[in-house]
């Protein structure tokens, strides 16, 4: 069993039940839990690993922004929900272009604080917020949902055949999602009321934001017509992504409003939903200055990409690789979610173990060689003239579109790692501009939009 053919059953199954239409307290069921979902039937199946725990707010000793998200936010038409992670400057190169355009038009955007870096930025946390909303809106939630404990008896016997036919089409598990979802009908009801409020307080219409599709409440907050919602890309997408791909479907519930993509390459083989609106805006910054730059390259250094989800394996086909090309110079680059999975590891004296904290831009601009699986990274090493190589592992499915098109090689066994490093690094503009556009001038966009 593959990742593709979970994705495809799940697929077969949303189509065949009309699941988009299946709505239980006020809550779409589908489109709220099929994330969730899939995450379990793929780790059940051993297709992906299981990330280590992330820093949070909560672990912070003596938080400064403790109380921030309490305080009245006052009065903005726009907000801005940052990415987690922040570039080598501590910015987030997705989000910041845009207050700064929104400022520049003469708004005064409420931009959330996200993740650990922000605490002491006097931004409202928006993880704080939400286990407030939760908490303050739970009651009200359980009435509304009360009712389907009661008498809906078909909600249950109907989650409960759809997990049956999952898990005997896969081999999977749908483990604890095995049972009709009741908690979190109650925790996204009291999220999508407590925002609705907060927002309606706060007079916002508008909501730029990264992870749109992963806080679903927010978009169910603006719902309907209350609001838009514009996702900003922050990473890979494709036809398989479990949030946004949604094909052959007019307008699934709480998928953003509005997709805003690095280039043409993303808008055309991600099956966005029918009827979203999408808009080239180019590369980030920190990509397009170095596309326009010459960026020497280290001689036989090939760079390593790690996925959370294929860690083991990734380094581990590293090591063999390193082993039959003593030639070549290795460095493996941890995903910033893997902390210390590598540390006690003997490599071999041609395999370097980067730190995942370490900034992978530079890193690959100097590169002549890089792998992985799915890693955006890949596509940012096709930007910048690299080779590419793909490992055939779990996940390879976010990127066929990419090996179908010649753009990278699959790398099926040690005969096709070594063809690749025997081609010539590639020089062609035209391949680099069709992921990552010419930024568009969003200092005019957004005056457009709000002037």
């Amino acid at each position: 069993m593959s990742l593709a053919q979970v994705w495809d059953s799940f697929a077969k199954l949303e189509r065949e039940e009309e699941l988009m239409d299946w709505c239980v307290a006020g809550v779409y069921v589908w489109p709220a839990m099929k994330t969730r979902l899939l995450r379990q039937f793929n780790e059940s199946l051993g297709l992906i690993d299981e990330t280590d725990k992330q820093p949070s707010v909560f672990d912070i000793e003596n938080p400064i922004d403790l109380k921030t998200h309490l305080k009245n936010p006052g009065k903005h038409q726009v907000a801005v929900v940052p990415f987690v992670r922040r570039d080598k400057n501590g910015k987030d190169p997705f989000t910041d272009p845009i207050v700064d355009a929104l400022r520049a038009a003469g708004q005064d955007p409420l931009v959330f604080g996200v993740g650990v870096h922000d605490d002491g930025s006097g931004k409202p946390s928006l993880e704080r917020l939400i286990v407030h909303l939760t908490k303050k809106y739970r009651k009200g939630a359980i009435l509304r949902v009360l009712p389907t404990a009661v008498f809906g008896k078909e909600h249950k016997q109907r989650w409960a055949s759809l997990v049956a036919r999952l898990e005997r089409e896969t081999g999977g598990s749908a483990g604890r999602f095995k049972a009709f979802p009741r908690w979190l009908l109650v925790e996204f009801l009291a999220q999508e009321r407590g925002f609705r409020k907060y927002f309606d307080r706060a007079g916002i219409t508008n909501v730029f934001m990264t992870n749109a599709y992963r806080r679903s409440m927010i978009s169910a907050a603006q719902y309907k017509g209350r609001g838009w919602v514009i996702e900003l890309q922050h990473g890979l997408i494709s036809n398989r992504h479990p949030e946004l791909a949604w094909p052959n479907t007019p307008w699934p519930a709480y998928v953003p409003d509005e997709f805003w993509g690095w280039g043409e390459y993303w808008l055309e083989n991600s099956d966005l939903a029918e009827g979203m609106d999408t808009r080239v805006i180019g590369a980030p910054a920190s990509v397009a200055r170095l596309m326009r730059q010459s960026n020497a390259k280290l001689p036989g250094s090939v760079l390593v990409i790690s996925q959370p989800e294929q860690s083991q394996k990734l380094i581990e086909a590293t090591i063999e690789l390193a082993k039959r090309h003593p030639e070549l110079n290795f460095s493996f680059k941890p995903h910033p979610k893997e902390l210390g999975s590598h540390d006690s590891l003997t490599l071999p004296s041609n395999v370097k173990l980067l730190s995942a904290r370490d900034h992978a831009l530079q890193l690959i601009a100097n590169a002549e060689t890089v792998l992985g699986v799915y890693s955006t990274a890949l596509v940012e090493a096709l930007a910048l003239r690299c080779r590419v190589g793909v490992f055939n592992l779990p996940g390879i499915e976010h990127i066929e579109a990419v090996i179908a098109r010649g753009d990278a090689k699959l790398l099926k066994g040690p005969k096709d790692f070594a063809a690749l490093v025997a081609t010539p690094l590639p020089e062609d503009d035209a391949v680099a501009s069709y992921y990552y556009a010419e930024p568009i001038d969003l200092n005019r966009v957004i005056k457009e939009m709000y002037v």
